[in-house]
């Protein structure tokens, strides 16, 4: 499921259709257009994918209903989000989400509202399209996932940035000494405007100004791996790390601290602890 997700986004998101649809706001008559199609596959019986995007999000979901009223002008779409709980049906399902959009041609304010168990997810979606997902397995072109990466290279070069991505780790966070952006000890800090943060799970993602004196610090639970890519002093070279922290015991947690953009080849402890941390 995640491999196909990672395909859909980059076939339409990067290469396909999608890549003029997703550039900007559709208004109600472009969303009613991609309605309509998604509900012709429905009364034929045929779930749909679609991509749903937004100023800071891009995700692809499956359709498996709709309920359209037509006094309010509203159309919700029954989505299967990501399958987190090893559920085989969408019955009775965390994982069974709404997509409320609002077609009414006077509607003022989000044209859509994204519902789940808890309540109301703070993402803003102002464009859809229905995703036509292949049947034969998905094969890209050479030419555009090297297009791609030169264009992430020489923004990392042209913007001075580095990219540093925590893989397997109970947190982490980058700190200037007084400061942090991050998620670490069960708490999120978004103190450096310079520093764009993100976490799924146990990876967290950073990209900080390369010239900056700037740490990384997480908490290890044993055999983190910390990648990073940062431009070099000479231009259009790009100097990328792998680190793999050593194993600790069962149930300790270490916390680490390296410095940015070089992360070292061997790493010390700055202070560690033999109380797990909480994973929510």
């Amino acid at each position: 499921m995640n491999f196909l997700q990672f395909d859909i986004v980059f076939d339409h998101f990067f290469a396909g259709p999608g890549t003029e649809q997703v550039q900007h706001a559709m208004n109600s008559e472009q969303i009613e257009a991609q309605v309509a199609v998604i509900e012709s596959y429905i009364a034929a019986g045929e779930p749909v994918a679609v991509g749903f995007a937004g100023p800071d999000l891009h995700h692809s979901m499956l359709v498996f209903g709709f309920i359209r009223n037509c006094t309010t002008h509203t159309v919700d779409l029954l989505v299967a989000n990501n399958w987190k709980n090893d559920e085989k049906l969408n019955i009775h399902s965390r994982d069974a989400e709404i997509i409320r959009l609002f077609l009414a041609p006077d509607h003022e304010g989000p044209i859509a509202q994204w519902r789940y168990e808890k309540g109301v997810r703070k993402r803003e979606i102002d464009r859809l399209f229905v995703v036509d997902v292949r049947r034969d397995p998905y094969v890209h072109e050479r030419a555009l996932l090297d297009t791609l990466t030169t264009k992430l290279r020489d923004q990392l070069d042209t913007e001075g940035r580095t990219i540093v991505v925590v893989e397997n780790a109970a947190g982490a966070r980058v700190i200037d000494g007084k400061h942090s952006t991050g998620w670490i000890r069960n708490r999120i800090t978004e103190e450096l405007e310079e520093v764009w943060y993100e976490r799924v799970g146990k990876t967290y993602r950073f990209t900080c100004p390369a010239d900056a004196a700037l740490e990384l610090e997480i908490a290890d639970t044993g055999v983190a791996r910390v990648l990073s890519a940062a431009p070099a002093s000479e231009s259009g070279v790009i100097i990328p790390s792998i680190q793999v922290t050593e194993a600790i015991e069962e149930g300790e947690t270490v916390t680490r601290r390296f410095p940015l953009p070089d992360i070292p080849v061997s790493t010390t402890p700055a202070d560690s602890t033999s109380a797990p941390e909480e994973i929510p």
